[in-house]
């Protein structure tokens, strides 16, 4: 298996090649915010990205007219990225979120770059999941059996919800940061700030909902606030999520190849589904 420093340097490398394709995606989104279930733009926008990275690419997957999935890699476990890309009413990206569907772009697209570099058995889908904020896309998807046969979800989000926390894919995720100077907590489960149809994916299957954070002008100011939209559209946001989005593969990759982490995360799970 191939030294953990090496993996890292395939998916840095990887990242540092296509960061101005990636702005590209992550511009077009914000400046275009769009309200659940009506997300057309970012929906052909990462959809584009994924095809010229080789990824099969079903567009209008599983019934919804703005989700999409896409699939890259054979064998070995399923890894899942959750990409959200709606925004809210009158503030646009107040939440975020076009900066959180980018970090799920990133981390699958570099996740894919480092399984076809070394062989490793292991299959990486993104899913496109709408309506985060008002409609409950992902809901929609696990109905649909979207995350059938999946062996992990992983996204990230600039707020913290009712999720099952994973300890071991929260202490990888929090190491893997630390490997590019960010010192973020390991878990932080009275940091409540919003509800997540994600917290029903971490009942289905280990999951991590990494949180992060992004500097904004006006002191105090979180979540669902205008200065909060224009905080995501900058480009300091943008680094910060390209490097949420290694980590995040780098997560993956640990499921993926090694079988003592992976079996960590699921024995993790099931406590917390029974607790």
């Amino acid at each position: 298996m191939p030294a953990p420093d090496q993996i890292k340097a395939g998916i840095d490398a990887f990242v540092e090649k296509s960061s101005n394709r990636l702005g590209e995606a992550n511009r077009k989104i914000w400046e275009n915010p769009e309200l659940a279930y009506e997300e057309h733009i970012a929906h052909d926008t990462l959809c584009a990205v994924l095809e010229e990275n080789g990824f099969e690419v079903t567009r209008h997957a599983h019934g919804l007219d703005t989700s999409f999935e896409a699939s890259f890699g054979s064998g070995g476990r399923l890894m899942v990225f959750c990409a959200e890309y709606d925004a809210l009413p009158d503030i646009g990206h107040a939440c975020g979120h076009n900066l959180i569907g980018i970090a799920s772009l990133t981390a699958s697209l570099a996740l894919a770059t480092v399984l076809k570099a070394t062989g490793q058995p292991g299959r990486v889908k993104i899913l496109g999941t709408p309506a985060e904020e008002h409609g409950g896309g992902k809901l929609d998807l696990l109905k649909a059996g979207a995350f059938e046969g999946a062996d992990a979800a992983l996204m990230s989000e600039t707020t913290y919800s009712d999720i099952l926390l994973n300890d071991t894919l929260c202490g990888l995720y929090q190491g893997h940061m630390a490997s590019y100077s960010q010192n973020v907590l390991k878990t932080d489960p009275d940091y409540i700030q919003a509800s997540s149809d994600f917290g029903d994916v971490s009942y289905a299957l280990p999951a991590i909902h990494a949180m992060f954070c992004i500097p904004v002008k006006e002191k105090g100011v979180v979540t669902h606030h205008r200065s909060f939209t224009e905080a995501a559209g900058s480009d300091v946001a943008f680094q910060i999520c390209l490097t949420v989005g290694k980590c995040l593969a780098l997560c993956a990759w640990d499921m993926l190849a090694d079988d003592s982490k992976y079996d960590a995360a699921v024995a993790d799970w099931k406590i917390a589904r029974s607790e």
